[in-house]
């Protein structure tokens, strides 16, 4: 028994060899044996700072305070993405670390959605619009895309994403206004819209909340950072004196959260203010963008709007862990002037 013993410990070291030989031959059939690869999930947040109406460039990690569900929150990184590209930020007390982000951070893309109406009170504004938007397509950077949606009956894609400027200016300033039909768009390279946009679907979409969920579920296909400017009358339906929500409007909203869209709400209706403008604010401002009226100094809603689309931050931060579900963000600054627009939840 002393010998046996004292032999246990070599026969039980070769018992786990073969054991560990049998596993591995066994994840050669079926690769679900071997243990998962852990990954540390991020929440990405795009932040845009503006003062005075001005971006504010220049930023650097510790001047962003990231809150998840009121409780501080790791930032990891932060990448300032503009017309000229996405630069990474140095981190707080880490001056050499300058690698890039975790998750993948494209140039701007930016989606027009305009909301055609011929009403009187409407076609004014539409047409102010479409003529500053010219400028913001004169504008564009190399590296900028730019999509081109409309709502009148049902949802219709003018353009996908391209950096052709001729075709971009044709869709704004004849396309869009005066064709009924858009010409079927081919699922171009990535990133394309129309590739996740369903023609039936659009085709389908009764109400502008159905066209915003169907843009927001095909642009959560689409990596990067992406802007919606929402040029339209409102949202909901008048119903006596109050304001009837569509049931696809929270579903929209949800939409294009869970796809980091930020929506920049101008309103084309020519009234100091309307009761369908509400839908217009909610969805911005959930989103992390503004809600501005036109009637009056379009040119300084446009102005604003330019500099919001300078350029954003987007922040990388560690996700706290827990129950799965809704989360409420709140990014703010420390010890610098401006205003934060950042989005006010998060999926997951």
């Amino acid at each position: 028994y002393s010998s046996g013993a004292r032999r246990w410990p070599c026969y039980r070291s070769a018992v786990w060899r073969l054991a560990v030989v049998l596993l591995l031959l066994s994840a050669v059939q079926d690769p679900s044996l071997l243990p998962e690869a852990v990954s540390v999930e991020r929440v990405s947040v795009d932040a845009r700072v503006l003062d005075g109406g001005r971006a504010v460039r220049g930023l650097r990690p510790e001047d962003f305070r990231v809150r998840i569900d009121g409780d501080p929150a790791e930032l990891v990184s932060v990448t300032w993405v503009s017309a000229e590209g996405a630069r990474p930020v140095a981190l707080a007390g880490r001056p050499g670390d300058e690698g890039p982000p975790s998750t993948h951070v494209r140039g701007r893309l930016l989606v027009f959605f305009f909301q055609k109406d011929l009403h009187p009170t409407r076609t004014g504004g539409l047409l102010r619009l479409l003529e500053k938007a010219r400028g913001m397509i004169e504008g564009l950077g190399p590296g900028d895309l730019v999509a081109v949606l409309s709502f009148d009956t049902h949802l219709k894609l003018w353009c996908d994403f391209t950096a052709d400027r001729q075709t971009l200016l044709r869709v704004l300033e004849h396309d869009v206004i005066f064709q009924e039909r858009a010409r079927y768009v081919e699922p171009g390279p990535d990133p394309s819209i129309s590739y996740h946009l369903g023609l039936e679907a659009s085709r389908r979409a009764a109400s502008p909340e159905t066209a915003l969920r169907l843009i927001g579920e095909a642009l959560r296909e689409v990596e990067g950072s992406k802007t919606l400017v929402f040029l339209g009358h409102g949202l909901g339906q008048l119903s006596g004196p109050t304001v009837a929500v569509h049931a696809d409007y929270d579903h929209a909203r949800r939409a294009l959260v869970e796809a980091g869209v930020t929506v920049f709400s101008l309103d084309v209706t020519d009234a100091d203010s309307h009761n369908l403008e509400v839908g217009l604010q909610a969805i911005a401002a959930e989103t992390g963008g503004f809600y501005a009226r036109t009637h009056v100094f379009a040119g300084q809603a446009v102005d604003r709007l330019e500099q919001a689309l300078v350029g954003h931050y987007v922040l990388e931060v560690a996700h706290p862990g827990g129950p799965r579900g809704r989360h409420d963000l709140d990014v703010a600054l420390v010890g610098r002037s401006g205003r934060v627009l950042a989005r006010k939840a998060y999926f997951d």
